[in-house]
C-alpha cells in the first residue's frame, strides 16, 4: 500500500487540502511506530508458533576523522544479535580517506536486537572488529583495532518464539511484540514437558508456598515482559511457545511503500480503521460518529473484535470461583 496514495486519500476526504495534520494524522494512524496497536493489529493479532529472525540492518554510514589509517579505501558491514544469535552482515558501505584517518560507522537500530557487530576493513575479506550494545548506534575505526573472525553465513536470530532456558532460571524477557502465550513446552530435543498458563491467585490456592518451595507444577505465568516458570528447571532446556504477537519491525513512516505484516487480501480493509480514525478527529470538516462507527464496524466484520488486553483478568474469569473461610 502506497502512502502516497493514503495522504491523498485523506485530502480527498478534507475539504481544505492544506491542512498539514489531517495529512500528518492520515499516516500516524497506520504507519507511525504504534502501528501495531492501531490498524493491521487493532482487532487481529498474529497468530504465530514459527521462530522470526531479526531482520538484517541496513548498509551504514560512514564519515571520515582523525586516526592512524593509511590512505585507501575501507569496507564496513553491520550485523544485529540477540540472545539466540546474529543475522547476517548488512551490504558493504565504502569509503576512500587520506592519511592518518579514522572512519565513524553509523547504522540504524534493528528491532528487538540486543547488539551489534561491526566488520571491516578489507572489502570482500571483512572481519570482526567491535560488538556494541543495543544502546549503541555509532563506532569509530582508528586504526588500533586488528580485524579477526569472519563473517556470519546464517541469520541465526529467531527468539521470537523460542527462548533457551538456564539451569536454576525462573523468570524470562519474551520479545515486545508477543500479546498473548497461547501454549508452550519445554523441550531438549528427546523430552517434551507440556506447560500450562496459570496465575498468581490459582497458585496461591493450590500451592500456598510456591514461591518458597519445589512443587511439580508444570506451569508458567505470563506477565507483559516476560515468562516465569514455576517449576525450576533443572537442565538446560528450550521453551516453544505458540504466541499472539503484533508486527515485529514498524513500518517506517519515510517508505514510499510499506508493507504491514499480514497477507496482501487484507491490507485494502485497513482502510476502514483509518476511515474511523479520520472521522473522530474533532475537526469540523472532519467529525462525524456516525461513519466513524459505520468504518469500525466494517473492520471488525473482516479482521473479528479485538482481544482484551488484560488478558490475565480473562483468565482467572474462566477458573472457578472459591470462597476461603478463616476460623
Amino acid at each position: 500500500m502506497n502512502i502516497v496514495e493514503i495522504v491523498n486519500l485523506f485530502r480527498t476526504l478534507s475539504k481544505d487540502t492544506a491542512t498539514p495534520y489531517l495529512c500528518s494524522d492520515a499516516q500516524a494512524v497506520i504507519w507511525a511506530a504504534e502501528a501495531e496497536r492501531e490498524a493491521c493489529i487493532r482487532a487481529s493479532l498474529i497468530h504465530d508458533s514459527r521462530t522470526i529472525a531479526l531482520s538484517t540492518p541496513d548498509a551504514a554510514t560512514l564519515d571520515e576523522t582523525t586516526g592512524s589509517l593509511v590512505s585507501a579505501t575501507y569496507s564496513y558491514r553491520v550485523s544485529a544479535i540477540n540472545a539466540s544469535g546474529e543475522t547476517l552482515a548488512s551490504t558493504a558501505a565504502t569509503l576512500a580517506v587520506g592519511a592518518s584517518a579514522g572512519v565513524v560507522v553509523t547504522w540504524e537500530a534493528v528491532t528487538g536486537a540486543t547488539g551489534y557487530k561491526v566488520y571491516g576493513r578489507t572489502a570482500g575479506q571483512e572481519k570482526l572488529m567491535y560488538t556494541a550494545d543495543e544502546a549503541t548506534l555509532t563506532w569509530t575505526d582508528a586504526g588500533t583495532v586488528t580485524p579477526s573472525g569472519t563473517l556470519p553465513t546464517a541469520n541465526t536470530t529467531t527468539n521470537v518464539v523460542k527462548v533457551p532456558i538456564t539451569t536454576g532460571r525462573q523468570y524470562y524477557p519474551i520479545h515486545a511484540s508477543i500479546h498473548d502465550i497461547e501454549s508452550a513446552y519445554l523441550t531438549d530435543g528427546t523430552t517434551t514437558t507440556p506447560l500450562s498458563a496459570t496465575t498468581r491467585q490459582a497458585l496461591n490456592i493450590a500451592y500456598p508456598y510456591w514461591r518458597t518451595e519445589e512443587y511439580t507444577t508444570n506451569s508458567f505465568i505470563h506477565d507483559d515482559t516476560g515468562i516465569r516458570l514455576i517449576d525450576t528447571v533443572a537442565q538446560d532446556w528450550t521453551l516453544w511457545m505458540d504466541v499472539y504477537r503484533s508486527q515485529i519491525n514498524p513500518m517506517s513512516t519515510l517508505a514510499t511503500t510499506v508493507s504491514p505484516e499480514i497477507h496482501v487480501n487484507h491490507h485494502e480493509h485497513l482502510v476502514d480503521w483509518m476511515l474511523k480514525r479520520y472521522y473522530e478527529l474533532r475537526d469540523p470538516d472532519a467529525f462525524d460518529p456516525r461513519k466513524a462507527g459505520d468504518h469500525e464496524k466494517n473492520f471488525a466484520n473482516h479482521f473479528g473484535y479485538r482481544k482484551k488486553a488484560n488478558t490475565m483478568k480473562q483468565a482467572r474469569a474462566n477458573r472457578a470461583h472459591k470462597t476461603r473461610s478463616w476460623w
